[in-house]
């Protein structure tokens, strides 16, 4: 081997190796936060006529392809149990509610007035919680009502999100464990605010349909895109108002459920 090719096989190699050290790690990056961006960085190293008697030549060629996106993340819903031991609204839940003023209790609008807010422990059995130990109960006396309790939270703009939450209602001029009176409405309703704003009433709420079924659970739910605020408002609602008011107007809510939906509008 003539010393001039040996000594452009000792560069080539040690251009091979400052490669390896130096370009390497400039294209993937120095830690986590940079391999996790958007773009990952495919380096091809090959020698091109490896063998003695020629130059040694050792292209670096950088190809970018797109990452597999990152699903976003579950928002995490606080206290999805409706979980307390006593008071009036359960941990991270906070209520709501229409109030009609001096409107309100008469005939023949019946529109809201303020309801009554209360933990339910039901000791006596009626099955007023599903899951232990408690559920979110709302309710007035003869007095139609219009309310509930919500959460905000925080999500990544434009996920698509499912919120859900187990009802119950009793409506009745009698006691539990007697019947409601079928001709009465709770009107349960979900809704979604993408924006996060926290007001009941604002116009960009995504509101499911109601829901009227009396003395026993049922599930309601709703879709809504958050938008691009980083944040959406969750509320629960049942709607006792247009109807005459009985000595019980009660509502329960336990089990909510804030998830990623995987149908798309």
């Amino acid at each position: 081997m003539k010393r001039n090719e040996t000594t452009e096989l000792i560069v080539g190699i040690l251009v091979f190796v400052a490669c390896a050290i130096f370009v390497l790690p400039l294209a993937f990056g120095s830690g986590r936060n940079t391999i996790s961006q958007a773009w990952w960085y495919s380096v091809d190293l090959y020698a091109d006529h490896a063998h003695f008697g020629q130059a040694v030549y050792l292209p670096v060629v950088f190809r970018n392809y797109p990452s597999t996106p990152t699903p976003p993340l579950a928002p995490t819903l606080l206290n999805p149990g409706f979980d307390a031991w006593e008071g009036s609204t359960v941990p991270h839940w906070y209520p709501w509610h229409e109030d009609a003023g001096d409107n309100c209790r008469q005939a023949p609008d019946w529109l809201p007035c303020r309801p009554n807010w209360w933990v339910e422990r039901d000791f006596n059995g009626y099955g007023l919680y599903r899951s232990y130990p408690s559920s979110q109960a709302i309710g007035a006396q003869y007095g139609p009502w219009h309310g509930g309790v919500m959460q905000t939270v925080s999500v990544a703009p434009g996920t698509r999100l499912r919120f859900s939450v187990w009802a119950r209602a009793f409506i009745s001029n009698d006691d539990l464990p007697n019947p409601s009176y079928s001709s009465w409405k709770p009107n349960f309703q979900v809704g979604i605010d993408p924006e996060g704003k926290g007001l009941w009433y604002d116009p960009g709420i995504v509101w499911s349909a109601p829901v009227n079924v009396l003395d026993q659970w049922v599930q309601v739910s709703v879709e809504a895109t958050a938008g691009a605020s980083g944040k959406v408002t969750v509320f629960v609602s049942a709607r006792m108002t247009g109807q005459v008011p009985l000595k019980h107007n009660d509502a329960w809510f336990d089990d909510a459920k804030l998830e990623i939906a995987t149908t798309r509008p």
